[in-house]
């Protein structure tokens, strides 16, 4: 690393400490944006930073910076961010581990360009496309005492992002490709679909908006995912579940669902996965957790801390967007586990119904156990057969009903739900790999 040199320096600074970790990061990021069949812009830049927890007795301190002059005259008697009067006691993994996620991009940007650009241009019925294009490399190391973890990722995200209007009725559809790897081996294949989502946006013209009533329905992988990390995957972080804003809350080992029901949180790297990593925040290894087995609420999300506030296992659950935050417990590739049904046997049970596709927002109460979801579509299955298309439909409920109502899961899964998840002002990368879910008895509208 460029600034590797500072850490000697610091950790000599910290050596009186109780405790201390360290995080020091940097990131390289290539960006190109296209629109309407023009290069709207291509840029690059590097960024620096460090953030640094440390405990004197019974007291947490956490200072930040992105200048490397800071660290010249940074003192732990200084006046810095108090974190908290500590309740638990702060560890390290004691690993000494280097990794590499993924591969850096060959493509060279202007010839990326030129496709993009091609590929935005508008055609009769659409008034606005725009595609983006990124390449991240992070690298951060976690340095402790006895700790020295030293991860490198590369990620790589594409969104294509269209507008159709005819007379007074405007419809929009995007999709997005987000990789824990350069997209060199995806992006040919993702830019090939372009037509289809445009034909697509332009056939949703004619749909009409909107259903309500009670349905049972089934959900697309892209749908049920957002049900796995929304509705239930924040239910099961362990800061949640400890300051009492989780309807989860001393469930452990309760059922609440079919004994085919599983879900679970996986950071550990495989299929270029969005959310994946070898070490969580803290520097301890990455965890797959069965977060609902065998239909009953099995395990949380933990860090260090909360882990030993609610005395359970510190499961390598923590992470932050970057150098300067502390690290919260958080989800990563969190999804529902494939069952033993095909789709087609699925439709023949659902018989009357809908089948929801393509997630567009939404919110949750993890206190309450509600939700209320968007969906791009809603295809209506009248015997057997897709009848009629709706567009821009809701759908609500209570995270336990839902749970108890799910009948089926297909063994057929998807991986195109990366994503963004926010909470306490910080954003890191999910992921999914969701099956089809049939749920019976879900409000619509």
């Amino acid at each position: 690393m460029k600034y590797e040199h500072y850490l000697e320096k610091l950790k000599s600074k910290l050596k009186n400490c109780n405790f201390y970790r360290i995080m020091l990061e940097e990131t390289k990021l290539e960006n190109i944006v296209a629109k309407e069949g023009k290069i709207d812009s291509i840029s690059t830049a590097e960024s620096f930073g460090i953030g640094i927890f440390y405990t004197l007795g019974k007291f947490g301190y956490f200072y930040s910076t992105n200048n490397p002059k800071d660290l010249d005259m940074f003192k732990t008697d200084c006046t810095l961010r108090k974190y908290r009067n500590l309740d638990y006691e702060p560890k390290e993994s004691e690993i000494n581990d280097s990794k590499i996620i993924g591969q850096k991009s060959n493509l060279d940007l202007e010839s990326i360009a030129k496709e993009l650009s091609k590929t935005s241009k508008l055609k009769k019925g659409i008034i606005s496309h725009e595609i983006s294009y990124q390449n991240i490399e992070r690298k951060r190391y976690i340095i402790c005492a006895n700790t020295e973890i030293k991860q490198k990722q590369y990620f790589g995200i594409c969104r294509n992002n269209i507008i159709a209007k005819e007379g007074t009725t405007i419809r929009n559809d995007s999709n997005r490709i987000a990789k824990s790897t350069a997209l060199d081996k995806y992006l040919e294949d993702f830019l090939s679909q372009n037509e289809e989502l445009e034909n697509k946006t332009i056939e949703k013209l004619k749909f009409k908006e909107g259903l309500t009533g009670k349905h049972s329905i089934i959900l697309e992988p892209s749908v049920s995912s957002l049900l796995a990390h929304e509705a239930i995957g924040h239910a099961c972080e362990g800061d949640l579940i400890y300051n009492k804003q989780s309807i989860l809350r001393n469930k452990i080992g309760k059922r609440f669902a079919k004994e085919f029901v599983n879900l679970v949180d996986d950071p550990t790297p495989k299929q270029d996965l969005f959310g994946s990593f070898y070490f969580d925040d803290e520097g301890f290894p990455a965890k797959r957790k069965f977060l609902i087995k065998n239909g009953m609420l099995n395990e949380y999300i933990t860090n260090t801390r909360f882990a030993q506030l609610l005395k359970t296992q510190n499961n390598g659950g923590a992470r932050c967007e970057s150098y300067h935050y502390l690290p919260i417990p958080r989800m990563s590739n969190t999804s529902f586990v494939a069952g033993d049904e095909r789709l087609e046997e699925m439709i023949e049970e659902l018989k009357n119904g809908i089948i929801l596709k393509g997630f567009s927002g939404g919110q949750t109460n993890p206190t309450t156990g509600t939700y209320q979801f968007g969906v791009k579509e809603a295809k209506i299955v009248k015997n057997k057969e897709i009848k009629e298309t709706r567009v821009n439909i809701s759908f609500s409920g209570q995270i336990l009903d839902s749970l108890r109502n799910i009948v089926a899961i297909s063994k057929e899964t998807k991986m195109d739900s990366p994503g963004f998840c926010g909470k306490e002002d910080q954003a890191v990368f999910v992921d999914s790999f969701d099956p089809y879910l049939l749920i019976k008895e879900v409000r619509i509208g």
